[in-house]
């Protein structure tokens, strides 16, 4: 083992990838500093392990950084790569001081990197790490090697890196992305392109007023869609549709959209008779994850996005096919958002954690967990924004994730301190004598 080697680990939180890289730093090298860039708790790393908070994306931290660290070599590792010894003897022999692996400091020339070290730089080549020991990155499509800063000397390319999610702002964040390997950092990088488009799409549709309502400022009564995605609640779907159907606002369409669903429940939806609903069954069902939190978390933005496009009217919101409205949900939400401006209105919610027992959840700002699917309604302006069958990725629920960008892209948002709502329990969570399951 080399003496007083020290492992540099560049870290966004303590994610799995960067957990891995710790350990297996600890096992090759006789101390372990954690940068992180940011401030959430990390569990207990044991000895030799230290983490302190700092911002290593920030131009010319990385070098404060460098000048802090006392060892014969300082190994640098972003979250993700992992570190192996392939020839111990050979490692031991490695200079003092010889490089930094895989941080370019100052840019060199075509192919090589100017990196510092310990002692002073030395220029290596950037895929040839000291003998005996190899870094790969398993999570990134195979890529091993470091997380180059990305030169920002000129100042337009400056500002489109400070404007870059955090983990995009070095070429191998980047081109983890890219490439496709790492899906965190895909769905990080779609996200951030897709925000730059929506808040362009929201000037458009505003077209220089402070709201992007596509109806007349002094139109008394326009039109609400109501949505309702189903695939198998023929037991409950039914209640959903007659609360729809109980409006005091009575200018309302239902638009109930099949996600291919089973011949139960489309029995149950065409039993109505009321020339205020429409149905529509897909013919084939969306593609979703397979593993049940992932897929929970995006099932149905199919036919939600598909009712969005089928919309005639002015404001939309969402019934779930397990849940309830208020009678006055349609009304009192579109008033509050008429005489205060706004793009998109929530309330409050009953949501039912056990049979029978409710909690009221509801929260400002928004949170994810603290507000319920069906208390929003927002102005078919923002028709743009749909529903994302891949935040699965970033562990974010599909219509949280709708919210929240249309809270970044500047939308303006209200909430009205008032129960419209009913979040009812799914079925799997209900045994048939009406007990929860364990």
């Amino acid at each position: 083992m080399v003496p007083n080697p020290i492992a540099l680990v560049l870290a966004d939180g303590p994610t799995l990838d960067a957990l891995d890289t710790v350990r297996s730093a600890r096992a090759v090298t006789g101390a372990v500093v954690v940068a992180d860039a940011t401030d959430r708790p990390w569990p207990a790393l044991g000895d030799g392990v230290a983490v302190a908070p700092f911002d290593w994306h920030v131009p010319g931290a990385l070098r404060t950084i460098l000048d802090r660290m006392h060892g014969r070599w300082v190994l640098v590792l972003h979250a993700g790569e992992i570190v192996r010894v392939t020839d111990p003897a050979a490692l031991a022999a490695t200079p003092g001081g010889e490089a930094v692996l895989g941080v370019q400091v100052r840019k060199a020339w075509p192919g090589r990197l100017l990196l510092a070290g310990t002692a002073p730089a030395t220029s290596i080549d950037r895929n040839a790490p000291p003998s005996g020991l190899t870094v790969e990155r398993p999570n990134a499509a195979g890529r091993s090697g470091g997380m180059d800063e990305i030169d920002t000397s000129d100042a337009t390319v400056g500002r489109v890196v400070a404007a870059m999610p955090v983990g995009m702002r070095n070429l191998g964040g980047l081109a983890a992305a890219l490439e496709g390997g790492d899906l965190e950092a895909v769905e990080t990088l779609q996200c951030h392109l897709e925000a730059v488009e929506e808040r362009r799409l929201l000037d458009v549709v505003r077209g220089g007023r402070d709201v992007c309502w596509v109806e007349p400022d002094d139109e008394a009564e326009p039109l609400v869609s109501i949505r309702i995605a189903t695939y198998h609640r023929p037991e409950l779907i039914g209640k959903a549709i007659e609360s729809c159907l109980r409006q005091t606002y009575e200018r309302t369409e239902i638009l109930v959209v099949g996600d291919h669903c089973t011949p139960e429940t489309e029995a149950v939806v065409r039993s109505f008779r009321d020339p205020r609903l429409t149905f529509l069954d897909l013919p084939s069902r969306g593609i979703y994850p397979t593993e049940m939190m992932a897929k929970w978390r995006v099932a149905g933005s199919h036919p939600m996005n598909t009712a969005i496009t089928l919309a005639r009217g002015s404001w939309i919101t969402a019934c779930d096919d397990d849940d309830e409205f208020s009678d006055d949900h349609v009304e009192v939400l579109l008033a509050h958002a008429k005489a205060h401006r706004l793009e998109m209105v929530y309330s409050n919610a009953l949501v039912e954690v056990e049979p029978d027992r409710f909690i009221e959840v509801g929260s400002v700002p928004l949170r994810c967990g603290e507000i319920a699917h069906g208390a929003v309604l927002y102005s078919l302006g923002l028709r743009y924004f749909r529903l994302s069958n891949t935040c699965w990725r970033n562990e974010m629920p599909a219509d949280f994730h709708l919210w929240q960008r249309m809270e970044r892209a500047g939308v303006r948002i209200g909430f009205l301190d008032r129960i419209t709502y009913v979040n009812r329990l799914q079925t799997h969570r209900r045994t048939p004598a009406g007990t929860a399951t364990p």
